[in-house]
């Protein structure tokens, strides 16, 4: 049996996913994505890991059965927001198939 707040996690995530997030505009969504991306990125830093090691096929994936046009999203991030980050680097780790390959 899950504990209560197992559920309220998992209903919270259901109604975000399935009525407020379609609500979002394009920019919003990129803010979203940029906002979660750069906070994972953040996490990988503090372990003195490179920052892009976060994203991975699996995430790839996981991320664009959420949001179908993730390609467009990522592409506006870094001609808007991440125009000193390597976009090589991204996308070599987009196609690693685990958060331990060396990015």
């Amino acid at each position: 049996m899950k504990a209560d707040w197992i559920k309220a996690l998992e209903a919270a995530a259901e109604k975000f996913w399935k009525t407020e997030y379609p609500q979002k505009s394009f920019e919003q969504r990129c803010d979203y994505w940029r906002e979660t991306m750069e906070k994972g990125m953040r996490e990988q830093e503090k372990l003195g890991l490179p920052p892009f090691s976060v994203f991975n096929k699996a995430w790839y994936e996981s991320v664009k059965e959420q949001e179908p046009n993730i390609d467009s999203i990522i592409t506006s991030i870094f001609e808007k927001d991440w125009k000193n980050k390597d976009k090589n680097a991204f996308e070599l780790a987009l196609n690693t198939d685990s958060i331990d390959e060396e990015v």
